[in-house]
């Protein structure tokens, strides 16, 4: 959603006005304020599917106990420099947030997100979560781990 136009404007703002000029249609709501787990529990209630979007490791854990507490499924995705992975976690099932420290720097500080690699991890979240929704008994997607840098895809059972 960034773009020279929407400097200075929040993700959700920016989002909001993309959504807006795409389909003027579909019902957006944005929210521009940092949630912790019960705040993310509370926006999850409504939702069929919660989709993970968020850098560091910080939120992560909170963001996997809210769907989980929520019922619902939690599209994840991370990813440093040329490599990451995406991966859906049901209610009550493990998740890779689990497997990484919440606190301290993480790997995209020092490797960054190169546009490839975001385009790649947002692409297969994309499709998870449509294959979630159009599923009537949906399965969780092991973990795919990637690496653009020397193309490989892996899939990974918790």
């Amino acid at each position: 959603f960034s773009g020279m136009d929407r400097i200075g404007l929040s993700k959700a703002m920016a989002a909001a006005e993309h959504v807006e000029r795409v389909n003027p249609a579909v019902d957006f709501t944005p929210v521009s304020s940092f949630l912790n787990e019960q705040g993310m529990f509370e926006l999850f209630q409504n939702a069929d599917v919660a989709v993970d979007c968020l850098g560091g490791l910080t939120s992560r854990l909170a963001a996997q106990h809210a769907a989980s507490r929520a019922g619902i499924p939690l599209v994840t995705a991370a990813l440093a420099g040329w490599s990451g992975y995406v991966g859906s976690v049901f209610p009550g099932a493990p998740g890779p947030a689990e497997l990484f420290p919440s606190q301290g720097a993480a790997a995209e500080d020092s490797l960054g997100c190169p546009a490839p690699s975001v385009v790649y991890a947002a692409a297969l979240q994309a499709n998870e979560v449509l294959r979630i929704l159009s599923s009537e008994t949906p399965a969780p997607c092991p973990l795919l781990f990637f690496d653009l840098g020397e193309p490989s895809l892996e899939r990974v059972t918790l």
